[in-house]
């Protein structure tokens, strides 16, 4: 799954299909690929090496589980190339079957294609990657964002395997992974605002004229919103109220969501100013002469949950000049053909704390997931507890193991 979040707010959309049926309400955009630790990989019909979007699920899952799966998935390829912990994982909780993950990935992958089983591992990695930058291309490029501008955010039990080489295809100078990134999702769902959506058709120029038709449709809005926090007990002062407008030029087929920020009767001068600015960014020009038509008023009111949250993850305890632990073991890593197998230290998250700073190669395990820090890349912890890993290119020296001053 991949978004866009710009300046903190997540890009939002109110056109989806889902199942192959257009869906007109208002949803976060994510664009949805096949390309999980469960995804599986295969030989098709032409020879060539696919991975996902099938899915072996958690049922019976990847061979290495050792639940009765047959096919090879992306946990597989990174068991063999010891990306992956080839013992156990979840801290210890779930043992590892490598050798059935080698075996599998040795006949069905390697064998077919002629090559070793490390090299199809990093093929099946290789392919998963490609998938997933072709999404975050497509949420970020395609609307007008380059990803060297961006932070990418990695999630969930694979999001951190990924992360690093993901960056590097698709230009990002800069990877964040957030405390218990394999969980983030099910607090997220806990912890997220009481969210409700209206919508009301317009019709109206953004004129002087056109925007008191406007403004009528969102105080009816307003109402209906302040009569929905009242029926789920939520005073009215607890409720956040946020403004969007679909508008288009004339003629045109389709429409943009734009913020509306005054309801006043000089707020369409600069909702004008703003859909042009927008319909530039997406579209690469805007039509200055061609009148604007607003569509849809939409109204979005939010409320904290209260105290069904689970909350955040505990922040890290700060440590004055913290000195870089010892790693935990090691072991052979293969990252890349051309470097073969690597020594490489594995570090406990739970004892990196804020202001450490290490330099790849590295794999740092944790409960929910493991983050790979390949050779030339930095990995520093911030204040937050985040792991923030950035290329040689971005910092501008060679990566190091040190305390940060």
């Amino acid at each position: 799954d991949v978004s866009l979040i710009i300046r903190g707010e997540p890009m939002v959309t109110n056109a989806r299909s889902v199942g192959g049926i257009p869906i007109r309400t208002a949803m976060v955009d994510v664009h949805v690929i096949g390309a999980g630790g469960g995804s599986v990989a295969r030989i098709d019909d032409a020879g060539a090496l696919k991975v996902g979007p099938q899915s072996a699920g958690a049922e019976p899952g990847p061979v290495a589980y050792g639940l009765g799966g047959s096919e090879v998935t992306v946990t597989d390829a990174a068991v063999v190339a010891q990306q992956l912990n080839p013992v156990a994982l979840l801290d210890g909780r779930m043992g590892i079957d490598a050798q059935a993950a080698g075996d599998a990935v040795a006949r069905l992958v390697a064998e077919p294609l002629g090559i070793t089983a490390p090299d199809a591992a990093l093929g099946v990695l290789d392919i998963a990657i490609a998938h997933i930058a072709r999404a975050i291309r497509t949420v970020s490029v395609e609307r007008g964002y380059e990803p060297t501008s961006l932070t990418l955010m990695a999630f969930g039990g694979a999001g951190p395997l990924l992360a690093a080489r993901l960056a590097q295809e698709v230009g990002c100078e800069r990877v964040l992974i957030p405390a218990s990134p394999g969980t983030s999702c099910a607090r997220g769902i806990l912890d997220c605002d009481i969210r409700f959506d209206f919508v009301g058709s317009a019709l109206a120029p953004a004129t002087d004229a056109g925007w008191e038709s406007v403004t009528e449709t969102f105080k009816s809005l307003e109402q209906a919103g302040l009569e929905t926090l009242a029926n789920d007990d939520i005073a009215a002062e607890q409720g956040h109220f946020a403004y969007t407008a679909d508008a288009r030029y004339r003629g045109q087929s389709f429409e943009l969501s734009i913020p509306v920020h005054s309801l006043a009767a000089d707020g369409v001068s600069s909702f004008t100013k703003q859909f042009e600015a927008v319909h530039r960014q997406v579209h690469g020009y805007d039509i200055a002469e061609r009148p604007i038509e607003i569509v849809n008023c939409r109204l979005t009111v939010t409320a904290q949950p209260g105290d069904a949250g689970v909350g955040a993850p505990a922040k890290p305890t700060a440590v004055a000049a913290p000195d870089l632990p010892p790693p935990s073991g090691y072991r052979d890593v293969y990252f890349d053909s051309n470097e073969g197998w690597v020594r490489t230290g594995i570090y406990s998250r739970s004892s990196l704390v804020p202001g450490m700073r290490l330099g790849g190669p590295a794999i740092i395990e944790e409960m929910s997931t493991t983050t790979v820090v390949p050779s030339m890349y930095q990995l520093t912890v911030d204040e937050e507890g985040n792991l923030i890993l950035s290329s040689q290119a971005a910092t501008g020296g060679q990566p190091d193991n040190e305390r940060l001053a």
